[in-house]
C-alpha cells in the first residue's frame, strides 16, 4: 500500500479477498470486498480495508478502490501489484 503521505510504502499480499456486497449504482456495478493481509508494519496491520471493484454496463473494470472502514480511504493507496492481486481474483471467481 501507498501512504500518501509518502511516510510508507509496503507491497502487501493478500491472504484472503472475500466478496461482501454487489449492488447496481445507475449504470455500474459495485462489488465490495475484504481483504486479509499481514504487514511488516504494525499500522499499517491494524487496518481493516477492502476493496471497491467499479464495473460499467458492458462489465468492464474500469476502476479498483481502497476502502478503509467502508469508504473511500484518504491516506492509502493500492500499487499497482495489490490492484492486480484483486483483479486475478475476480477473475478467478467470475469465470
Amino acid at each position: 500500500m501507498i501512504d500518501v503521505l509518502f511516510e510508507q510504502y509496503e507491497e502487501c499480499t493478500f491472504t484472503r479477498i472475500k466478496e461482501t456486497r454487489r449492488s447496481r449504482e445507475g449504470q455500474w456495478t459495485h462489488i465490495r470486498t475484504e481483504l486479509e493481509f499481514e504487514s511488516v508494519q504494525e499500522k499499517v496491520n491494524q487496518l481493516e480495508i477492502g476493496a471497491l471493484l467499479i464495473f460499467n454496463m458492458e462489465n468492464e473494470l474500469l476502476q479498483v478502490v481502497l476502502l478503509e472502514a467502508d469508504s473511500g480511504s484518504e491516506l492509502y493507496q493500492f500499487t499497482d501489484n495489490e490492484k492486480n492481486q484483486i483483479i486475478q481474483w475476480y477473475h478467478s471467481q467470475n469465470r
